[in-house]
């Protein structure tokens, strides 16, 4: 039981670690301008409507590449478990993208993604790794 815990917290943990990563390098390309203030909401989605759809790709990239580790990382922690814990890893890190979807606006097309393919990431990194083993 204790192993499968932790198996899901360093899922988790690994997926936060990459969205960061990921997140970071689109930072470092496009930078948040000197003089912006999210005072409103109004502003925040001004700037988004603004920004390159690149930028917007990476941060899909980053997620999906983040549920892909998570899957990996639950599934080396509690291999026999692993595709059960994978999708409970999974379904907590949607939960925690559409959190995000909701606080920053979004295309719709971001949306559909995000909904389709975390949770089949997070089962294809733990089908990678269970595949290895």
């Amino acid at each position: 039981m204790i192993r499968s815990i932790l198996s899901v917290v360093g899922g988790l943990v690994a997926a936060g670690i990459v969205v960061f990563i990921v997140e970071t390098i689109g930072q470092k390309v496009n930078p948040l301008p000197p003089d912006f203030q999210m005072e409103s909401r109004e502003e925040l989605e001004n700037y988004i409507s603004k920004l390159p759809l690149s930028v917007i790709i990476l941060v899909l990239v980053g997620w999906l590449a983040g549920a892909f580790a998570g899957g990996m990382v639950t599934t080396l922690i509690d291999q026999p478990n692993g595709r059960r814990n994978s999708s409970i890893t999974g379904g907590i890190f949607l939960l925690v993208c559409i959190a995000n979807l909701f606080m920053i606006p979004s295309p719709l097309w971001m949306w559909i993604a995000t909904l389709l393919l975390v949770v089949p990431m997070v089962l294809l990194g733990q089908r990678v790794i269970r595949r290895r083993l």
